[in-house]
């Protein structure tokens, strides 16, 4: 009897989940709609819902599932299957995830960060395979990543290793995040905040073709400033700099602490081209002494929007 794995991506508004084989194939594939604000017993049942129509429209039965993988995008206590906060579904918090959907489905489940998903999916089938040590870069909405040492994820005591964006790169810049801090990585360099950046800077008075390119200022997104930035447009410009810079000095203190030398990155902020990627290492290399002397290598991730609920996937069977 052919046996599978589920792999859910449990996004903030929107659900991935995927059935794979035991080769981590994968077999089939549906998405929901989130309710962010829902309790969590109401998500637990829309999961088993889910599960189960994951299942029947793959023409497969319940009882050939092996376990469910779920990726939270949350603080997570991998080894209890919790939440320990989640800053965008706060019911959440403290809420034993693993337990809950063990209850109704009888199957075991596993629960880690999406962060550390995508990078142990990425380290096992995409951009880091056959590395021992690696650093996966997720830079987007958020700025996040995971650790691979010694071919196994480091989450650290709490669950918050590889929560690259709260490390502190200025202690005068920045909006205000939802770590509480200003002058972190996030509150500088993540797509919300380029782009407030870009709309306060036109409403001070700055030119721009901006507005032009978006319809309006409202309207401006990260899309609009890859182009303007393309045009040469002097604000556009500006707002590379600013994310080039902090980008550098994040991964200048992670290559210290870390001294890891494989590197993967994804995310939206890729899109503004590769000159975000290679001021990044520019300034990388600048700021470095000891990468110039020994290789380091930098690598776009291979799976894209599937690398979370793969990663999911691949927990199925994992040690707690």
């Amino acid at each position: 009897m052919e046996r599978y794995s589920v792999g859910i991506d449990a996004g903030v508004e929107r659900q991935i989940y995927g059935l794979y084989d035991d080769n981590m194939k994968l077999t089939h594939q549906i998405s929901c709609n989130n309710n962010p604000a829902a309790r969590p017993e109401a998500s637990m049942d829309l999961m088993v819902k889910q599960i189960q129509r994951l299942v029947q429209e793959a023409g497969a039965s319940m009882k050939q599932l092996k376990g469910v993988g779920v990726a939270f995008p949350a603080h997570i206590d991998f080894a209890q299957g919790s939440i320990i906060a989640a800053a965008n579904m706060r019911q959440f918090n403290g809420y034993s995830l693993c337990d809950e959907l063990e209850k109704r489905m009888d199957l075991p489940v596993w629960l880690d960060n999406d962060a550390n998903a995508a990078a142990y999916a990425e380290f096992k089938l995409g951009a880091g395979k056959g590395c021992d040590h690696m650093l996966y870069l997720q830079l987007g909405t958020g700025i996040g990543g995971g650790i691979v040492i010694n071919r196994q994820i480091f989450r650290g005591n709490y669950g918050a290793a590889g929560e690259f964006g709260h490390m502190l790169v200025s202690d005068s810049q920045g909006f205000l995040c939802g770590c509480g801090m200003t002058g972190c990585v996030q509150s500088l360099a993540a797509v919300p905040m380029l782009v407030r950046y870009a709309r306060e800077k036109i409403e001070e008075g700055r030119q721009s073709i901006l507005p032009e390119l978006a319809g309006s200022v409202d309207q401006i997104s990260l899309k609009n400033i890859a182009l303007a930035y393309r045009k040469k447009d002097s604000l556009a410009m500006e707002i590379m700099d600013l994310a080039v810079e902090t980008l550098g000095r994040m991964f200048v203190s992670l290559y210290q602490a870390f001294n890891i030398a494989n590197v993967v990155y994804g995310g939206d902020l890729v899109k503004l081209g590769n000159a975000l990627v290679d001021g990044m290492i520019i300034r990388f290399l600048q700021n470095c002494e000891m990468a110039r002397k020994y290789p380091v290598s930098f690598k776009p991730a291979k799976l894209g929007d599937q690398g979370i609920m793969l990663g999911a996937a691949l927990l199925v069977g994992m040690k707690k």
